[in-house]
């Protein structure tokens, strides 16, 4: 075989011990505080409190904001579309992550209004019923279930039959991101599933119609905000999935994946009182929802928003911005893997402003550019999120391309050595009758790239042959 060697061919005694194929998660883009406006001494004292990644802390204090702010306004983007201020949201988290602890801390505030909420209208049905049990009446069940604004659990599509007996304003949480991201069960993949048509007209604002057997009923003025946990191990390919339901949905959702601090913690009380803007913030919470309609046994249970805009000034710089985002994508690779997200660009930035001014001013009318600009950083700490997100759906895509080679080889090296053959393989071979996913030079040459980098296999004769290397 040495008489045939040529310049090209590496030295196999230079090779060290192969190393496992893994992909490595490039690390994730810090969000930068002062983009939280009002809430950015809240978020920042509830990671440092909690020990958590600030990006944990700001998907709950942004989830809670929303559900408090979307019944007292609606805001009007520059080009004329007027939206609720409902966000969905979604955190990718591992275990260990403590999501579920700032969760209950920022929402404890409206937890206490539903909880004293439901002792009053408790007693007074029981009062009112001779004190019967109040599970005995269906009435009464509809009147406590008005109670709760924060709803947890459900798939969407359950909540969404829910919604006659709930609040105006209400948020819904679930570890479920997958009902949004498959495809329908009825049509296939090239369709929404049920939780996706519904999840579309949450986000914009829309009229819901429920149907019950022959019976229909048309929902008007209900705002839902939405926050999502997805677990780590399945968040890469969840988030690059194909299917109409999950590009819509993924297109409207703010997404988060911090890197983990399991490991970096110390060991210490927490002591609540000192968690910075907590109280005022439960405080606002409460305050918003208190203004909203009560009991959903009140018949005109639906809210009717005023419409917040943006400033003269507000409005000319979120112009420009839309526009360098709509037009970079069509030079340029860098953001064409999230086109849809930036299509929804002006709506998402004026429903995080607008959320920023109302705490600020529950009054307010227009929207200032300070908080505009805030919310514009924010929307890029998304955007660039998104995309890395992506990268790491490719590479997870590359490594196992590069499994399914080494696979392969080790299984050819087996063969030609029982049979005495050329431990050589050429890449010609492996195009024509190798794995059907690697007959395309592209993603042969990608996978080859990642085994010699990983020192199980060196090329030779111009590159036109591999030889498996196993020490």
């Amino acid at each position: 075989m040495n008489e045939h060697k040529d310049d090209s061919e590496e030295d196999i005694s230079n090779l060290m011990l192969p190393l496992p194929l893994a992909s490595i998660v490039p690390k994730s883009k810090k969000c930068k505080p002062k983009c939280l406006g009002p809430f950015e001494k809240l978020t920042s004292s509830l990671s440092d409190h909690l020990q958590v990644p600030f990006e944990i802390s700001l998907q709950s204090v942004l989830s809670v904001a929303s559900l408090a702010a979307q019944g007292i306004a609606d805001v009007q983007t520059p080009f004329g579309v007027i939206c609720p201020l409902s966000l969905s949201v979604l955190s990718v988290v591992g275990s260990g992550s403590r999501k579920s602890n700032v969760d209950k801390l920022v929402s404890s505030g409206i937890k206490m209004h539903e909880e004293l909420s439901y002792q009053a209208i408790r007693d007074f049905i029981k009062q009112a019923s001779h004190d019967k049990p109040v599970s005995n009446s269906r009435f009464s069940d509809d009147a406590l279930l008005g109670c709760f604004h924060i709803i947890s659990g459900p798939n969407f599509d359950d909540f969404t039959k829910q919604l006659p007996m709930l609040p105006a304003s209400v948020l819904y949480e679930s570890p479920d991101a997958l009902q949004f991201t498959r495809g329908s069960s009825r049509s296939g993949r090239h369709s929404l599933s049920r939780a996706g048509e519904l999840f579309e007209r949450a986000w914009s604002g829309n009229n819901i119609m429920l149907s019950r057997g022959s019976s229909a009923r048309l929902l008007r003025g209900r705002r839902i905000s939405i926050s999502l946990t997805l677990d780590d191990g399945i968040a890469a390919e969840t988030i690059n999935a194909e299917n109409p339901g999950a590009r819509s949905f993924l297109a409207k959702t703010l997404i988060a994946w911090p890197d983990s601090l399991v490991g970096q913690r110390s060991i210490s009380d927490i002591d609540v009182g000192r968690i910075e803007g907590l109280e005022d913030f439960k405080r606002k919470c409460v305050e918003m929802l208190r203004s909203l309609p009560g009991s959903s046994q009140d018949s005109f249970n639906e809210i009717t928003p005023r419409v917040i805009k943006l400033d003269t000034t507000s409005k000319k710089t979120l112009v420009k911005f839309i526009h360098n985002m709509e037009t970079y994508p069509k030079s340029a690779d860098t953001f064409s893997e999230v086109v849809d997200f930036i299509e929804n660009a002006a709506e998402n930035i004026c429903r995080i402003a607008a959320i920023y001014t109302i705490f600020d001013n529950k009054s307010a009318l227009e929207i200032s550019e300070d908080y505009l600009n805030s919310a514009i950083e924010l929307y890029v700490y998304y955007l660039y999120e998104l995309l890395r997100i992506r990268k790491i759906n490719v590479v997870q895509v590359q490594i196992k391309n590069a499994q399914i080679l080494l696979s392969w080889l080790k299984k050819q090296s087996e063969l030609r050595q029982n049979r005495g053959d050329s431990m050589c393989v050429g890449t010609r071979t492996i195009l024509q009758r190798g794995p059907s996913v690697l007959r395309s030079k592209q993603v042969l040459d990608e996978a080859i790239k990642i085994l010699q980098d990983h020192g199980w296999v060196y090329m030779q004769y111009n590159r036109r042959e591999i030889v498996f290397t196993e020490k």
